[in-house]
């Protein structure tokens, strides 16, 4: 095989004889020179993968690429630039993944194999150390996701954690890119042809990837599942279920059936691995975020949290003291107090205005407008019936009932458990119900005290 290639440039590059990845498409080679070429790879499709089709595809990537492919803590392997062998295309260059990497995978599975130890101990999730370090590996790849949304032309499709390389301190790097799906609106140019059924979403039973246009809420699903993968270290639909459910034995089917353990189908649930019971120590805007994920039957696809606000919960959890020191949290075989924002373990993490980028309204917001409405509301029929009030009737019971309702709709608002704070209208309806109800009886009261003057 000859090892001599040129760019679209009509730069020289030469590669190594032997690829060190092979995939279904092609192989992957380290490039010998230039120098300037050294921290870069090549992709060299098979011969029977080359075609029109797949060089137009990249040369679009190439062109419209994300603003940011490499940061300190993480790498998006993206298409740099086509490579020609005799004037003909055979594959491109891409940004070279972190040395030392393993697959995402690795790390996703109940304990650390021991082939990798001690070297990756402190990604243990039995200690303090190893869950903050997971957190922040969240944190890295909610950061790469984002940058590659925020574009609004690209959908990964077929997001796992063997798509995701990551090094000893956490650095991580997004990998086969060259098969995501792009598109213009919902006009698909480039179909994102594969697909892995442990990561799709319960839509996929209706879209086909290599016919469909995807949606990007079908790669949050993905994402969801990989978090979840990483904090607890097994999928969120191993589980076993009975009644009409009892047939799902494949992931996929429990996944289209909506048989997450702690979804609204939690009652056709028989046995579950015991990692899953961890899921009740997490924070309830975390359980809600994965609620919102895999409960199909409540939440419809566009309901998924983005990476962005994945991101920015992980960060906030890693960065500010836990108000939940008395409790203890159970990732594994051994019982550990959530650990504080002062553990300094060596990953890096982006502080920067990447992640907080055009973020939501903050739950306290939610809340906010949950007491004002509440109050309006109340004022408004309060109003009403001071028209039929004589001056001599004494009121002082509504103004402590008046703190009441307040208190109790903000409290409401805050502690709905499957739809969390996020989802501000809950706050909404709950100011509105109770500001309207209390101010209709405060006015009935009115009448019935003016009847009997």
């Amino acid at each position: 095989m000859e090892n001599q290639y040129f760019t679209s440039q009509g730069i020289c590059i030469n590669i190594q004889c032997l690829p060190f990845q092979s995939g279904g498409e092609g192989e992957v080679f380290s490039i010998v020179s230039p120098d300037d070429y050294k921290n870069k790879c090549a992709k060299i499709f098979y011969p029977s993968k080359r075609n029109d089709i797949r060089k137009k595809k990249l040369e679009f990537m190439v062109a419209n690429s994300p603003p940011k492919l490499e940061e300190e803590q993480y790498r998006i392997c993206w298409p740099l630039t086509l490579l020609y062998q005799h004037n003909s295309f055979v594959g491109f260059i891409m940004p070279l993944a972190y040395s030392n990497s393993i697959q995402l995978y690795e790390l996703c599975t109940p304990k650390i194999k021991p082939k990798l130890l001690p070297e990756w101990s402190k990604f243990d999730r039995t200690t303090g150390e190893g869950v903050v370090i997971r957190l922040k590996l969240c944190v890295n790849i909610a950061i790469a996701i984002h940058i590659i949304h925020c574009m609004k032309k690209y959908v990964l499709v077929d997001m796992k954690p063997q798509n995701i390389l990551v090094n000893q301190i956490g650095n991580i790097s997004i990998i086969d890119l060259d098969s995501i799906q792009i598109s213009n609106g919902k006009k698909v140019a480039f179909y994102g042809p594969v697909a892995t059924p442990e990561y799709v979403p319960p839509e996929g039973i209706q879209l086909k990837p290599n016919e469909n246009h995807i949606p990007s809420s079908w790669d949050l699903f993905s994402l969801a599942v990989i978090f979840y993968e990483i904090i607890f270290g097994l999928h969120p639909f191993a589980a076993t279920a009975n009644g009409k459910y009892e047939t799902c034995t494949t992931i996929s089917d429990k996944i289209s059936s909506g048989l997450f353990p702690y979804g609204s189908n939690s009652k056709f649930i028989t046995m579950m691995p015991p990692l899953h019971h961890n899921f009740t120590l997490l924070p309830n805007v975390l359980q809600s975020y994965f609620i919102r994920a895999f409960d199909n039957k409540i939440f419809k696809p566009e309901h998924r949290p983005s990476s962005e606000m994945w991101g920015k919960f992980f960060f906030k959890e890693i960065n500010q003291p836990s108000k939940r020191n008395k409790s203890r949290v159970k990732l594994g075989s051994s019982n550990i107090y959530k650990p504080k924002s002062n553990i300094n373990p060596e990953i890096k993490i982006n502080s920067s205005k990447t992640v907080l980028l055009s973020a939501k309204i903050s739950n306290n917001t939610y809340a906010e407008t949950s007491w004002i409405i509440a109050a309006l509301c109340h004022l408004m029929l309060f109003g009403t019936g001071l028209f039929y009030v004589d001056k001599s009737i004494k009121r002082k019971w509504v103004y402590p009932l008046s703190v009441t309702y307040c208190i109790i709709a903000t409290y409401l608002s805050e502690k709905v458990l499957i739809f969390g704070t996020e989802l501000g209208f809950i706050s909404i309806i709950v100011g509105v119900f109770v500001g309207y109800f209390i101010g209709l009886i405060d006015t009935l009261a009115t009448l019935y005290n003016r009847k009997n003057l």
